[in-house]
């Protein structure tokens, strides 16, 4: 029998690497172990797989060389990320180095567009392509002719689709959407006919500085501003954390703001989705999730002066508002003509995604 360990640091490795998982027991019969750090493992917890947690509070290389030496695995399956100065070396980079010392082929598989090199590099201290795996799976062609542009081996890359985006399709197209928006909207105390807003927060500043012309309090603080501008009766707004940020992230911003908000962290996100009638961010996955979930997700950058990191607004799955003072219009032009076309031909794409992964993985092991 084959063995596999599979490692993720980042709620979105572990989710678009979940129904993986569950194909490698059923499909190849392989002996899969799962093992999470740090923000990864609430995901495999409501999953309900069996993971194992990587201490952090020790050296990560010695943690990682005690694994691979008592579970000599044929095959490592990853997720990706990005190092930060609270987070300076990620479970899925230190796995794929050791392996490589080993002869253990190594598959990551990427969760969103965008910061290609950064995954795949060492930032403290700066290396390039430090972390190459022996393949990176990516979510379409596209994400595919950016990673060559920017210098990554063209054996490496393999278009698989995500397998995230394909098990959100089904859901959408499910009864369970409407069991998942009605126990939602109870436990945010919402009713069914309360117009929800949802404004997905993320740590912007402490990942790009001042790089992008805005961090997460410029946005949330324009979202505010427009969002007085709405006519929609019955309108309410929750504001979700990121699990990196702290509870108290955008407290003294929403104190000076007229308006009642709902401050929320630790809430499925899908949940939450489902509870929504409309998604409001600036890059966050909970954007892309609303699109697929079939709801009109915006993605708010206020006086971007680089390139825009969201694929999907190119696409036309998300709607991008880079202007200050025109979300409030967007949302009322998009009310009036709410065509979702481009939504589905991206997710007719990304079908069979889990299967084209398990398809490389047998021809690996």
């Amino acid at each position: 029998m084959k063995k596999i360990i599979v490692a993720a640091t980042h709620p979105g490795g572990a989710r678009v690497l979940e129904p993986v998982i569950k194909k490698l027991k059923k499909e190849l019969g392989a002996e899969v172990k799962v093992f999470s750090y740090l923000f990864s493992a609430d995901i495999f917890q409501k999953t309900s797989l069996d993971f194992y947690a990587v201490s952090n509070k020790r050296p990560l290389a010695e943690s990682v060389r005690e694994i691979l030496e008592k579970e000599t695995p044929d095959l490592i399956l990853v997720g990706t990320g990005v190092q930060t100065e609270k987070v300076k070396l990620l479970l899925e980079q230190e796995m794929t180095c050791q392996a490589r010392g080993k002869g253990i082929k190594t598959v990551a598989v990427l969760d969103m567009w965008g910061s290609y090199k950064e995954r795949f590099s060492g930032i403290f201290p700066p290396e390039s392509f430090k972390f190459l795996p022996d393949k990176i799976t990516l979510i379409d062609k596209k994400s595919r002719e950016d990673m060559l542009g920017i210098g990554f081996p063209r054996g490496i890359l393999e278009v698989t689709g995500s397998p995230y985006f394909e098990e959100l399709s089904l859901l959408a197209a499910s009864s369970r959407i409407k069991n998942m928006r009605e126990e939602a909207r109870q436990k945010l105390d919402v009713d069914a006919s309360n117009f929800l807003i949802l404004f997905a927060s993320q740590p912007i500043k402490a990942q790009f500085g001042d790089t992008l012309g805005f961090d997460e309090n410029d946005v949330l603080e324009e979202f505010l501003r427009e969002s007085s501008r709405l006519r929609i009766p019955d309108m309410k707004i929750v504001v979700k954390l990121h699990p990196r940020q702290a509870d108290d992230a955008h407290a003294n911003l929403l104190k000076n703001h007229s308006g009642e908000f709902l401050v929320i962290k630790n809430f499925d996100n899908l949940g939450m989705v489902a509870a929504s009638d409309m998604v409001v961010g600036a890059f966050s996955t909970l954007l892309v999730e609303a699109a697929c979930l079939g709801r009109p997700a915006f993605s708010l950058q206020p006086g971007l002066k680089t390139a825009d990191l969201l694929l999907t607004n190119f696409l036309g799955v998300t709607i991008p508002v880079y202007k200050k003072g025109e979300l409030a219009e967007m949302v009322e032009n998009f009310a009036n003509n709410p065509e979702r076309k481009n939504t589905s031909v991206f997710l007719s794409g990304q079908a069979g995604s889990a299967d084209r992964i398990i398809g490389l993985i047998r021809r690996l092991i």
